[in-house]
């Protein structure tokens, strides 16, 4: 499901200097770091980091002051940005966690079934990059990832103002990785379940 080859509307997250081993933001004023919060699936959002002029790449982190973004999630939402499709539907990536991810989909009439519900397949998409998303944040880090199988139940007709999946890893293996998500219906302060997959991701390594 994501293709390295794939470009975006949007502009890469970041651009590396390796001369001067600093990280500068490219079309994006802020970005969140986020932790999961494994109770209900949810995840939680701790702090806002707004990006200056200029980013120090130390380690596993991405540092500004006494403020960092994991290396992991720098790779997600830089991948998250290359992916037309999601371009497309206007989803955008809400939260990213290790292992853990959320995608939002605000309602748009063209995404829309006859029955003005949103389209079956716009869930069904929303949920596998989740997924995708979720276990690209545990892979290697030279790994991209790929959907192998994934199993839908359409639980409610898709009603609301936004649509949130939510994903989690169950299992990461050195090949495959075992994800679940959720999709919720929003409207007003109410979510309502309305779609669940089961997802199996594959790891691709570079040889």
């Amino acid at each position: 499901m994501l293709d390295g080859g794939w470009v975006s509307a949007a502009a890469a997250v970041y651009m590396m200097h390796a001369d001067c081993r600093r990280v500068q933001p490219e079309c994006v004023s802020e970005v969140h770091s986020i932790n999961c919060g494994h109770s209900n699936n949810r995840m939680s959002e701790t702090r806002r980091v707004t990006l200056g002029q200029h980013w120090r790449l130390s380690g596993r982190h991405i540092l500004s002051g006494d403020k960092h973004v994991e290396a992991f999630e720098q790779k997600v939402r830089a991948s998250f940005a290359r992916q037309q499709f999601m371009t497309t539907l206007g989803a955008e990536m809400a939260s990213v966690g290790r292992g853990a991810v959320e995608i939002r989909l605000p309602f748009s009439l063209e995404l829309t079934q006859q029955d003005q519900f949103v389209h079956a397949g716009a869930i069904t998409s929303i949920l596998d990059s989740a997924c995708g998303y979720a276990a690209l944040s545990v892979a290697p880090a030279k790994a991209e990832v790929l959907s192998v199988e994934f199993k839908v139940n359409l639980l409610s007709p898709a009603v609301g103002d936004v649509f949130v999946a939510r994903a989690m890893v169950k299992r990461s293996g050195k090949t495959l990785c075992v994800c679940t998500a959720d999709a919720f219906a929003v409207k007003g302060k109410e979510e309502k379940l309305i779609a669940t997959m089961l997802a199996t991701i594959i790891h691709l390594t570079p040889k």
